[in-house]
């Protein structure tokens, strides 16, 4: 009796232990086949799934990577936020181009290379425009991982399923968000933010938050390097990140260009964002300086643009009609320079910083109370 006790234990047993493995088989297979039907992200069949929308606020890192892979184009736009208003239409329009904006805000050089990637893999880039920015600091293989962990799996090219995205109770989420109508159907729309702020002198100078001594401090030409513990990371990044991969793909042709940032931001000119702007735009010039398949533009030196303080929303960020010039600049060639231009470029924008000042009699021109310094 006390065997045959035994034997119907493990019996029970073995089937609670079936019946519990087939309810978590079933649950996880119900997640992940609403994940792979509604496919929030377009990472596996694009707009084949039941899903018109597209996601934004802060996901570009997981959605860009459904875009490059399964939608048709053949022009990307590469870049950190200042190059979310780069509109796809916009581009069509002026390039005669079917474009892709892949823009990730507050990317770095590592980030913006694993996206490109990922689209240059498709086989159906002819261009890429990209904005170099200062996401090249901080070495080749940094991501931003200070609000969420980088998804390295949405980049994975195995023929293993990407087991973390269908099985995962944030794409679920974001599955649910998708099936109550949460998104745009409008690629254009997607992550722009030129309807969103104020773009004036008063917000720019808000955003400055300083006082006309600053303007006072000049780069001199014997002012000291930037430690080479910041330099030789930056100077990996350019080499690994960037002229690599336009090495790698010669039949591509690579629309880099230095945005036009606001001169503001470079004062004061003896410390800060100038020291850090002029060793990249070197890299960067030497970096490309051999390859045939690279058009190199400076709007960094455009003055008509960089003191413009009323297409800014703040030091880096400017408005439509500044992006929409780039644009045809950079389709027309206009700002475009050589490798060994950047010599003259860089003493010709120190030279307009040094120069530049917004004050009269120790004031802010056309400051309001409100955006001098400690109002």
């Amino acid at each position: 009796m006390a065997v045959l006790g035994a034997q119907m234990g493990q019996s029970r047993y073995r089937r609670f232990l079936v019946a519990f493995l087939a309810s978590v088989c079933a649950l996880l297979g119900g997640i992940a086949g609403i994940n792979y039907i509604v496919d929030p992200f377009h990472y596996y069949r694009g707009l084949n799934a039941v899903n018109p929308v597209f996601l934004g606020s802060g996901l570009q890192r997981y959605l860009n990577v459904g875009l490059a892979r399964n939608f048709s184009y053949d022009t990307v736009v590469i870049g950190s936020s200042i190059t979310e208003n780069f509109l796809p239409s916009y581009l069509d329009k002026s390039w005669g181009v079917r474009a892709m904006k892949l823009s990730i805000s507050g990317s770095t050089s590592y980030e913006q290379r694993l996206i490109l990637e990922q689209a240059l893999q498709t086989g159906q880039v002819r261009n890429v425009i990209w904005a170099i920015d200062f996401g090249f600091y901080g070495g080749a293989k940094r991501v931003r991982d200070d609000e969420a962990p980088f998804p390295y799996h949405m980049y994975r090219r195995s023929p293993v399923p990407n087991l973390e995205y269908l099985l995962s109770l944030s794409t679920l989420e974001y599955s649910f968000k998708v099936l109550k109508g949460y998104g745009t159907a409008d690629l254009d729309a997607l992550d722009t933010w030129h309807k969103r702020f104020e773009f004036s002198r008063a917000a720019v100078l808000k955003s400055w938050a300083g006082e006309c001594g600053l303007f006072a401090r000049s780069y001199r030409d014997d002012q000291p390097p930037l430690p080479a513990a910041m330099l030789a990371p930056m100077r990996a990044a350019v080499q690994q990140n960037l002229a690599a991969i336009v090495a790698a793909y010669p039949d591509v042709t690579f629309h880099l260009f230095f945005p036009p940032v606001a001169t503001l931001f470079y004062v004061p000119a003896s410390s800060g964002n100038l020291l850090n702007a002029l060793p990249l735009r070197d890299a960067v010039a030497v970096a490309v300086a051999d390859l045939p398949n690279v058009r190199l533009s400076d709007f960094q030196t455009e003055a008509r643009l960089t003191d413009g303080l009323d297409h800014y929303k703040d030091l880096i960020h400017f408005d439509l009609p500044t992006t929409e010039s780039i644009i045809d600049a950079l389709r027309d060639g206009r700002y475009r320079i050589h490798a060994g231009d950047i010599a003259a470029s860089n003493r010709r924008l120190i030279r307009h910083v040094n120069e530049y000042t917004i004050c009269r009699d120790g004031e802010l021109i056309g400051a309001a109370k409100d955006v001098r310094p400690g109002g």
